[in-house]
């Protein structure tokens, strides 16, 4: 992930979230730096990084910095909080795959992903800032309440699915659109 991708995500959020996920003796074996909603993984050479030294990375003054959600977490790979973050994911996961379609509802404009049972996802498009949707060496796979983000078998992302409220007409009108739609792409092909 490019540094500069994630960057801009948290400063549209005011929002800096780093993970370390950690062996059992407390040496990190990957770190992701995001917001809450998403997060991306990292290279070494940030691992020893504080929130500080990103804010400074990121050219945050001092003054704006007090007005930003700033944390910094450990989690155990072992640990079931740590698991999501794991190359292969003990619960296993199901692939999704990115529409060629978003929405927009309430303001905000939707990524829409289907799961290989036919299940529609959809997730703000701006949690996917840092990585290209279209990119073939990307891959998207549903693990309980996240999607995970992998790099052929590295994960290099989880974005949480956040929950819409939603009524189940406006739900019905959506599955029928997608369902539309999914209909158009076939018949392009």
């Amino acid at each position: 992930m490019k540094i500069k991708k994630i960057e801009k995500l948290c400063k549209d959020a005011k929002e800096i979230l780093r993970t370390d996920v950690v062996d059992g003796k407390g040496k990190i074996e990957k770190a992701f730096l995001g917001i809450n909603n998403a997060q991306y993984a990292i290279g070494k050479t940030f691992y020893d990084f504080t929130n500080d030294n990103f804010l400074d990375l990121f050219e945050v003054s001092a003054k704006s910095a007090d007005k930003w959600f700033e944390e910094h977490e450990e989690t155990p790979l072992d640990d079931p909080d740590g698991e999501i973050f794991a190359d292969v994911y003990p619960e296993g996961e199901i692939a999704v795959f990115p529409l060629e379609l978003s929405l927009n509802y309430g303001g905000e404009t939707f990524s829409i992903f289907r799961t290989e049972r036919g299940k529609d996802i959809f997730v703000p498009t701006e949690w996917f800032g840092p990585v290209d949707l279209e990119d073939e060496n990307i891959s998207f796979w549903l693990r309980e309440n996240v999607i995970a983000i992998k790099s052929g078998l590295y994960l290099v992302g989880i974005v949480h699915i956040p929950i819409i409220g939603i009524s189940p007409v406006m739900q019905q009108m959506l599955k029928r659109i997608c369902e539309v739609a999914d209909g158009i792409e076939r018949r392009e092909k």
